[in-house]
């Protein structure tokens, strides 16, 4: 059975400002893509959960694990980052009590060039070298609480070694670029706390594009030199997310979203940091269970602007 690289949750991520980015994108200029060398294997696990797994030439290596039983439109993901040893064949990375990778690439791995991607079509220099064929060796890995399982001998993937070239479109004569009378605006809805050395996350943002609204939950944390981050999200209609008029005074904003988060909660500007942020919002995150996300401990914020400074105004505060 083929397995399907899950998302990470570094793409979920980008996946929040995706139609924010747009309109710059539509302007973007040829940019330096660096060599480097990363090895990509994937498995199936236990409970409806895939595992990818991503090394490195620098030794970081990322086991990534998502729900594949999720409505479309939704994902749980736990993501864990180690340091370890990685060859342009092999890959040995320990995640302290929750398992271990130890694989080497089988020698008859098929090599070609390229990876087939369309961009590659805009890209100015060498080709990437690809490797594809089996890893074989161990791989182990026991998720917190139960919520997977993944214990194997031998998965598929591949190997991309990549060269520094120059990518992007052909650079177009430059003019003065039209003014929208009334630009497109984004607005981005924050809650997060600190408990127990654990970071706890919540976002709404809400676009005009194609995804108009996202809601994402996330905690971090470092357990036994591991990174841990874990990450529930769904893309929901627009009408689940109430914000007050920009002009309104104190602002508020009310977030309803749809499975797999439960409940609601509701953001009051100014009000007493013990009642700025309540509900009875939850959401399931892998290996923590179902985990508190309103509340007095919370600290909560409002942020919006106009689409094309969105990252400067509201994604760094």
């Amino acid at each position: 059975m083929t397995v399907r690289p899950p998302r990470s949750l570094a793409a979920v991520t980008c996946m929040l400002l995706i139609p924010l980015a747009w309109a710059a994108a539509a302007s973007a200029e040829p940019y330096v893509e660096p060599k480097g060398f990363r090895a990509d294997l994937a498995l199936n696990a236990s409970n409806d959960y895939a595992v990818w797994i991503r090394a490195r030439g620098n030794g970081r290596v990322t086991l990534t694990a998502t729900n594949t039983g999720t409505p479309n439109g939704t994902a749980l993901i736990a993501e864990y980052t180690t340091t370890g040893r990685v060859t342009g064949d092999e890959i040995v990375a320990h995640f302290g009590r929750l398992g271990q990778v130890s694989v080497s690439l089988d020698p008859d791995a098929v090599t070609r060039s390229g990876d087939g991607l369309s961009h590659d079509t805009l890209c100015r220099g060498r080709d990437r070298i690809v490797r594809e064929g089996e890893w074989r060796g161990r791989i182990a890995f026991h998720g917190e609480r139960g919520f997977t399982e993944a214990v194997t001998t031998h998965a598929e993937g591949k190997t991309v070694r990549s060269f520094r070239r120059v990518c992007g479109p052909p650079a177009k004569p430059r003019g003065r670029a039209r003014q929208s009378a009334d630009p497109p605006r984004a607005i981005r809805l924050q809650a997060t706390r600190m408990a127990a050395g654990r970071r706890l996350e919540f976002d709404a943002v809400a676009g005009s594009g194609e995804l108009a609204l996202i809601f994402f939950a996330a905690s971090r944390e470092r357990r036994e030199g591991v990174a841990i981050r874990r990450s529930a999200f769904a893309l929901a209609d627009p009408g689940l997310l109430a914000v007050s008029a920009t002009t309104e005074r104190p602002r508020w904003a009310k977030a309803s979203p749809p499975a797999p988060f439960k409940g609601w909660a509701k953001f009051r500007e100014g009000a007493e940091p013990r009642s700025a942020w309540t509900g009875t919002l939850r959401a399931p995150l892998p290996g923590l269970g179902t985990v508190d996300l309103s509340g007095p401990w919370f600290r909560a914020s409002i942020c919006e602007a106009e689409e094309d400074a969105f990252y400067e105004e509201c994604e760094n505060r």
